[in-house]
């Protein structure tokens, strides 16, 4: 893929392009640059709603949106995404890169200072929060995803956040609640189905067991969750 500092030596060489021309091209370049990095990058983000619980795709998004904040410094969900990414990567795939916490917080908090009431922003602050390197604070965690729901309650992600919490704090009822709140308008994510499965095993719900963990074998049988439903049957 050209990268946007060598689309814009291309556009800086482009013959008759002088003065104003030259700076409109470039500003029109970088907006429609800036507009493709993070079209890339929520494409990669919709396979998971925890986005990134893939190791090829986590590191691709990091990239295009470490691209996208240097081309916009303003761009508030960009700076959010970005956190998010970090968490994923620190608490799923390097744990020994300690400066990802780092980089995740002060991602999340350049977001807020950007958009104090950003509903990415304060997803990824849950995410943040709710890792082993902050001693899982549900709670605070909770709050976080609460409020970003509160800001956009189309953002189902963050139901199946608080579903997860509650399941693994063992409050199946809970879990449920939000599991089926973040199911409203279908098309679930490989996450979000194998939360329901581990929810409706807790529960003895032998149906909903077998219909959740049918699509997701048939909908995404290459993905993390499929693999994980697979090491717990034994296969």
């Amino acid at each position: 893929m050209t990268t946007f500092a060598e689309a814009r030596l291309d556009l800086v060489r482009r013959p008759g392009l002088d003065g104003p021309g030259r700076r409109a091209a470039l500003t029109q370049s970088a907006d429609v640059w800036l507009a493709d990095l993070f079209a890339q990058a929520k494409a990669l983000t919709s396979y998971s709603s925890s986005h990134l619980e893939d190791k090829a795709n986590n590191e691709k998004v990091i990239a295009l949106l470490e691209d996208a904040v240097k081309i916009d410094p303003q761009f508030a969900e960009a700076h959010a995404k970005l956190g998010l990414a970090y968490v994923i990567r620190l608490f799923l795939f390097a744990p020994q890169e300690t400066d990802l916490q780092q980089k995740a917080y002060l991602a999340i908090e350049h977001a807020f200072r950007l958009n104090p009431n950003l509903a990415e922003a304060y997803e990824a602050r849950g995410r943040l929060r709710w890792t082993a390197f902050n001693h899982f604070p549900h709670q605070d965690a909770i709050r976080d995803f609460r409020q970003a729901l509160k800001i956009n309650p189309d953002l189902r992600s963050a139901n199946f956040q608080i579903s997860k919490i509650y399941l693994g704090r063992g409050d199946t009822v809970l879990a449920e609640k939000y599991f089926k709140q973040g199911m409203v308008g279908g098309n679930p994510t490989a996450e979000m189905l194998l939360v329901g499965i581990r929810i409706a095993r807790a529960q003895g719900d032998k149906n909903n067991e077998s219909s959740y963990a049918l699509l997701l074998r048939n909908k995404y049988p290459n993905s993390e969750e499929a693999k994980k439903l697979r090491e717990e049957a034994g296969q």
